[in-house]
Protein backbone atom coordinates (compact mmCIF):
# COMPACT_ATOMS: atom_id res chain seq x y z
CA UNK A 1 0.00 0.00 0.00
CA UNK A 2 1.08 3.57 -0.60
CA UNK A 3 -0.34 7.05 -0.91
CA UNK A 4 -0.30 9.40 -3.89
CA UNK A 5 2.76 11.58 -4.43
CA UNK A 6 5.42 12.42 -6.95
CA UNK A 7 6.48 9.54 -9.16
CA UNK A 8 10.18 9.00 -9.84
CA UNK A 9 11.05 8.68 -13.50
CA UNK A 10 12.18 5.15 -14.32
CA UNK A 11 15.03 4.57 -16.70
CA UNK A 12 16.86 1.53 -18.00
CA UNK A 13 14.16 -0.83 -16.72
CA UNK A 14 11.58 -2.96 -18.44
CA UNK A 15 8.22 -1.19 -18.69
CA UNK A 16 5.31 -2.39 -16.59
CA UNK A 17 3.10 -4.26 -19.05
CA UNK A 18 -0.55 -3.37 -18.57
CA UNK A 19 -3.93 -4.62 -19.84
CA UNK A 20 -7.00 -2.37 -19.73
CA UNK A 21 -10.27 -4.27 -19.38
CA UNK A 22 -13.33 -2.05 -19.59
CA UNK A 23 -16.60 -2.39 -21.53
CA UNK A 24 -16.59 1.27 -22.61
CA UNK A 25 -14.42 2.19 -25.60
CA UNK A 26 -14.18 5.81 -24.48
CA UNK A 27 -12.72 4.73 -21.14
CA UNK A 28 -10.22 2.38 -22.78
CA UNK A 29 -9.18 5.05 -25.28
CA UNK A 30 -8.79 7.64 -22.53
CA UNK A 31 -6.68 5.39 -20.31
CA UNK A 32 -4.50 4.32 -23.23
CA UNK A 33 -3.87 7.98 -24.08
CA UNK A 34 -2.98 8.82 -20.48
CA UNK A 35 -0.71 5.80 -19.98
CA UNK A 36 1.07 6.61 -23.25
CA UNK A 37 2.59 9.57 -21.38
CA UNK A 38 3.27 7.67 -18.13
CA UNK A 39 6.97 6.77 -17.77
CA UNK A 40 7.72 3.10 -17.27
CA UNK A 41 4.25 1.82 -18.22
CA UNK A 42 3.18 0.15 -21.47
CA UNK A 43 -0.40 -0.82 -22.38
CA UNK A 44 -0.07 -4.10 -24.26
CA UNK A 45 -3.74 -5.01 -24.76
CA UNK A 46 -7.34 -3.98 -24.25
CA UNK A 47 -10.42 -6.09 -23.60
CA UNK A 48 -14.12 -5.26 -23.69
CA UNK A 49 -15.50 -8.53 -22.29
CA UNK A 50 -14.51 -11.18 -19.77
CA UNK A 51 -14.07 -14.13 -22.09
CA UNK A 52 -11.72 -12.38 -24.52
CA UNK A 53 -9.70 -11.04 -21.57
CA UNK A 54 -9.21 -14.45 -19.96
CA UNK A 55 -8.48 -16.08 -23.33
CA UNK A 56 -5.75 -13.55 -24.20
CA UNK A 57 -4.00 -13.31 -20.82
CA UNK A 58 -1.68 -16.35 -21.15
CA UNK A 59 0.06 -14.90 -24.22
CA UNK A 60 0.41 -11.29 -23.12
CA UNK A 61 3.11 -11.49 -20.44
CA UNK A 62 1.27 -8.66 -18.66
CA UNK A 63 2.02 -7.76 -15.04
CA UNK A 64 -1.18 -5.85 -14.25
CA UNK A 65 -4.81 -5.75 -15.38
CA UNK A 66 -6.84 -2.59 -14.81
CA UNK A 67 -10.30 -4.09 -14.47
CA UNK A 68 -13.87 -2.81 -14.50
CA UNK A 69 -15.84 -5.53 -12.74
CA UNK A 70 -18.84 -4.77 -14.95
CA UNK A 71 -17.27 -6.52 -17.95
CA UNK A 72 -19.96 -8.44 -19.87
CA UNK A 73 -19.69 -12.19 -20.34
CA UNK A 74 -18.68 -13.24 -16.85
CA UNK A 75 -17.54 -10.14 -14.98
CA UNK A 76 -17.83 -9.52 -11.24
CA UNK A 77 -15.62 -10.65 -8.37
CA UNK A 78 -15.33 -14.17 -9.76
CA UNK A 79 -13.39 -12.77 -12.72
CA UNK A 80 -10.41 -11.80 -10.54
CA UNK A 81 -9.31 -15.37 -9.72
CA UNK A 82 -9.93 -16.37 -13.35
CA UNK A 83 -7.51 -13.68 -14.51
CA UNK A 84 -4.90 -14.74 -11.99
CA UNK A 85 -5.29 -18.39 -12.97
CA UNK A 86 -4.87 -17.52 -16.66
CA UNK A 87 -1.69 -15.50 -15.98
CA UNK A 88 -0.08 -16.44 -12.68
CA UNK A 89 2.07 -13.33 -12.38
CA UNK A 90 -0.67 -10.83 -13.20
CA UNK A 91 -2.07 -8.54 -10.50
CA UNK A 92 -5.51 -6.95 -10.72
CA UNK A 93 -6.42 -3.31 -10.08
CA UNK A 94 -10.16 -2.92 -9.65
CA UNK A 95 -11.22 0.42 -11.14
CA UNK A 96 -14.71 1.27 -9.93
CA UNK A 97 -17.15 4.13 -9.45
CA UNK A 98 -18.46 2.49 -6.26
CA UNK A 99 -17.08 3.80 -2.98
CA UNK A 100 -18.30 0.89 -0.90
CA UNK A 101 -16.10 -0.65 1.84
CA UNK A 102 -17.83 -4.01 1.43
CA UNK A 103 -16.92 -4.16 -2.26
CA UNK A 104 -13.33 -3.24 -1.43
CA UNK A 105 -13.15 -6.12 1.03
CA UNK A 106 -14.69 -8.52 -1.48
CA UNK A 107 -12.21 -7.43 -4.16
CA UNK A 108 -9.22 -8.01 -1.88
CA UNK A 109 -10.59 -11.34 -0.69
CA UNK A 110 -11.03 -12.42 -4.33
CA UNK A 111 -7.35 -11.76 -4.98
CA UNK A 112 -7.34 -8.13 -6.14
CA UNK A 113 -4.18 -6.14 -5.46
CA UNK A 114 -5.69 -2.65 -5.58
CA UNK A 115 -8.97 -0.75 -5.57
CA UNK A 116 -9.07 2.66 -7.25
CA UNK A 117 -12.03 4.98 -7.70
CA UNK A 118 -12.79 6.33 -11.16
CA UNK A 119 -13.58 9.65 -9.47
CA UNK A 120 -9.93 10.00 -8.45
CA UNK A 121 -7.32 11.59 -10.67
CA UNK A 122 -5.21 9.59 -13.10
CA UNK A 123 -2.24 10.09 -10.76
CA UNK A 124 -3.88 7.82 -8.19
CA UNK A 125 -4.21 5.02 -10.73
CA UNK A 126 -0.63 5.56 -11.85
CA UNK A 127 0.51 5.33 -8.22
CA UNK A 128 -1.41 2.06 -7.85
CA UNK A 129 0.37 0.59 -10.89
CA UNK A 130 3.81 1.46 -9.54
CA UNK A 131 2.94 0.25 -6.03
CA UNK A 132 1.84 -3.14 -7.35
CA UNK A 133 4.96 -3.39 -9.51
CA UNK A 134 6.93 -3.04 -6.25
CA UNK A 135 4.99 -5.94 -4.77
CA UNK A 136 2.70 -3.80 -2.61
CA UNK A 137 -1.07 -3.47 -2.37
CA UNK A 138 -2.92 -0.19 -2.88
CA UNK A 139 -6.22 1.27 -1.69
CA UNK A 140 -7.45 4.61 -2.98
CA UNK A 141 -7.02 7.19 -0.18
CA UNK A 142 -10.45 8.61 -1.10
CA UNK A 143 -12.23 5.40 -0.07
CA UNK A 144 -14.73 5.66 2.77
CA UNK A 145 -13.48 3.50 5.61
CA UNK A 146 -11.20 0.50 5.29
CA UNK A 147 -13.58 -2.33 4.49
CA UNK A 148 -14.58 -2.02 8.12
CA UNK A 149 -16.13 0.79 10.12
CA UNK A 150 -13.81 0.05 13.05
CA UNK A 151 -10.47 1.91 12.66
CA UNK A 152 -8.79 -0.49 15.11
CA UNK A 153 -7.40 -3.77 13.72
CA UNK A 154 -9.27 -6.83 14.93
CA UNK A 155 -7.54 -9.54 16.94
CA UNK A 156 -7.52 -11.78 13.86
CA UNK A 157 -6.01 -9.03 11.69
CA UNK A 158 -3.24 -8.44 14.24
CA UNK A 159 -2.61 -12.19 14.51
CA UNK A 160 -2.20 -12.43 10.73
CA UNK A 161 0.03 -9.34 10.69
CA UNK A 162 2.29 -10.76 13.40
CA UNK A 163 2.69 -14.03 11.55
CA UNK A 164 3.49 -12.12 8.36
CA UNK A 165 6.14 -10.11 10.22
CA UNK A 166 7.70 -13.39 11.36
CA UNK A 167 8.08 -14.37 7.72
CA UNK A 168 5.20 -16.84 7.41
CA UNK A 169 3.75 -17.10 3.91
CA UNK A 170 0.09 -16.42 3.18
CA UNK A 171 -0.38 -20.14 2.51
CA UNK A 172 1.20 -21.15 5.84
CA UNK A 173 -0.89 -18.59 7.75
CA UNK A 174 -4.02 -19.77 5.97
CA UNK A 175 -3.38 -23.41 6.89
CA UNK A 176 -2.63 -22.60 10.55
CA UNK A 177 -5.73 -20.42 10.95
CA UNK A 178 -8.09 -22.44 8.78
CA UNK A 179 -8.82 -19.60 6.34
CA UNK A 180 -8.04 -18.99 2.67
CA UNK A 181 -4.83 -17.29 1.48
CA UNK A 182 -6.98 -14.54 -0.04
CA UNK A 183 -8.56 -13.88 3.34
CA UNK A 184 -5.07 -13.74 4.86
CA UNK A 185 -4.05 -11.09 2.31
CA UNK A 186 -7.24 -9.12 3.02
CA UNK A 187 -6.58 -9.20 6.79
CA UNK A 188 -2.99 -8.01 6.26
CA UNK A 189 -4.07 -5.19 3.96
CA UNK A 190 -6.86 -4.03 6.29
CA UNK A 191 -4.59 -4.09 9.36
CA UNK A 192 -1.73 -2.21 7.73
CA UNK A 193 -4.04 0.48 6.41
CA UNK A 194 -5.70 0.90 9.82
CA UNK A 195 -2.27 1.20 11.44
CA UNK A 196 -0.96 3.57 8.77
CA UNK A 197 1.84 1.18 7.74
CA UNK A 198 3.28 1.29 4.22
CA UNK A 199 5.46 -1.61 3.13
CA UNK A 200 7.45 -4.30 4.91
CA UNK A 201 10.03 -2.00 6.51
CA UNK A 202 7.33 -0.10 8.39
CA UNK A 203 5.65 -3.38 9.34
CA UNK A 204 8.92 -4.68 10.78
CA UNK A 205 9.51 -1.50 12.77
CA UNK A 206 5.98 -1.74 14.16
CA UNK A 207 6.50 -5.44 14.97
CA UNK A 208 9.69 -4.57 16.85
CA UNK A 209 7.99 -1.93 18.99
CA UNK A 210 5.23 -4.46 19.82
CA UNK A 211 7.82 -7.14 20.71
CA UNK A 212 6.27 -9.49 18.18
CA UNK A 213 9.51 -10.94 16.84
CA UNK A 214 10.90 -12.50 20.00
CA UNK A 215 14.13 -14.35 19.31
CA UNK A 216 13.82 -14.06 15.52
CA UNK A 217 16.32 -11.19 15.42
CA UNK A 218 17.80 -12.35 12.12
CA UNK A 219 14.53 -11.38 10.43
CA UNK A 220 14.74 -7.78 11.57
CA UNK A 221 16.22 -4.90 9.61
CA UNK A 222 18.77 -2.88 11.62
CA UNK A 223 16.22 -0.14 12.38
CA UNK A 224 13.76 -2.71 13.69
CA UNK A 225 16.38 -4.20 16.02
CA UNK A 226 17.20 -0.73 17.34
CA UNK A 227 13.52 0.02 17.87
CA UNK A 228 13.11 -3.21 19.81
CA UNK A 229 16.05 -2.42 22.09
CA UNK A 230 14.69 1.07 22.70
CA UNK A 231 11.24 -0.30 23.40
CA UNK A 232 12.60 -2.75 25.99
CA UNK A 233 14.71 -0.04 27.58
CA UNK A 234 11.76 2.35 27.92
CA UNK A 235 9.89 -0.28 29.93
CA UNK A 236 12.81 -1.14 32.21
Amino acid sequence: MTSPGALPERRDVEPIRLVIADPHAIVRDGLCALFAHAPGIEVVAEAADAESLVARMPGLDARIVVLDLALPGGGGMSLIPRIRAAARDAAVIVLSRLNDPRLVGDALAAGGAAYVLMQSGFGTLEQAVHAIARGEHFLDPALDGVCDSDPTPSRRELDVLQRAALGHSNKAIAVSLGISPRTVEAHKTHAMRKLGLHGRDELMRYAATRQWLGDHASLWPAEARAASVNARGSRA
